[in-house]
């Protein structure tokens, strides 16, 4: 017996069912989609003036929609239709509280990264963070924040988790990565040991006496 409409009140949901025709109406793919961040660096901006975010790279882009020449993405042909989008920005005062920042944020990493380096990668699962030979440092970052709220000098308030994750990506360019750890999906921060002798942000400039 065919049936050309079903209604809820005689569906037994634990039943299989088999459709020959095309299923319509339940979902999508919702694509396309993108993503796209300020790598290097932080963006300066003056007072009461309008600034285009210069976002210089893509997390991912679906569709290849993205132009980094102009910062701007364009919506596909036969893509057409309505979109959801989102932003997030993050201000900083002055270079004053950014140079303090980069210190102090600085001397808590170095000091959780070289207190107690892990031997091996596996260390990385016990919240301890590990140095390959290529000078690559794994750590996760849940471990990161709960021994960054042990010092009691970190402004949990002010910089919370995504910022503080944000920092750390702009300051010494680290990367989330996942990786493999005892047949284990670890979601990881990676960063250039250098990174951390010289944060992204800007050199620190310290004037030299004459006689060095």
């Amino acid at each position: 017996m065919s049936i050309d409409k079903i209604q809820s009140e005689s569906i037994n949901l634990a039943d299989n069912f088999d459709f020959t025709g095309t299923v319509t109406g339940a979902g999508s793919d919702n694509k396309p989609y993108f993503a796209a961040v300020l790598n290097n660096g932080l963006q300066s901006v003056s007072s009461n003036t309008l600034t285009k975010c210069t976002f210089n790279s893509v997390l991912f882009d679906t569709a290849s929609g993205w132009d980094s020449s102009n910062n701007r993405w364009t919506v596909p042909s036969g893509e057409g239709g309505k979109y959801f989008i989102s932003g997030i920005l993050e201000a900083y005062s002055g270079s004053n509280d950014i140079s303090k920042l980069e210190v102090q944020l600085t001397e808590i990493l170095a000091d959780y990264i070289n207190k107690a380096p892990g031997k091996e990668l596996t260390d990385v699962l016990r919240g301890i963070a590990y140095t390959d030979k290529e000078g690559d440092t794994f750590f996760q970052f849940k471990s990161f924040w709960r021994y960054l709220l042990k010092t009691k000098s970190w402004a949990e308030k002010t910089y919370p988790k995504q910022k503080t994750l944000r920092l750390l990506q702009i300051m010494f360019e680290v990367k989330e990565k996942y990786i493999k750890i005892e047949s284990k999906t670890v979601r990881t921060l990676v960063m250039e040991t250098i990174k951390l002798e010289k944060p992204n942000t800007r050199k620190m400039k310290v004037e030299q006496e004459p006689w060095q």
